[in-house]
């Protein structure tokens, strides 16, 4: 499903990027 807003969009890409950043965070923990 292609993101209908740009505020969508932008939402799903920090919502990933928060993810990735936690799961580095708890990798070198």
């Amino acid at each position: 499903m292609p993101p209908r807003t740009s505020s969508e969009a932008s939402n799903a890409t920090l919502a990933a990027a928060l993810q990735v950043g936690l799961s580095v965070l708890q990798s070198e923990a």
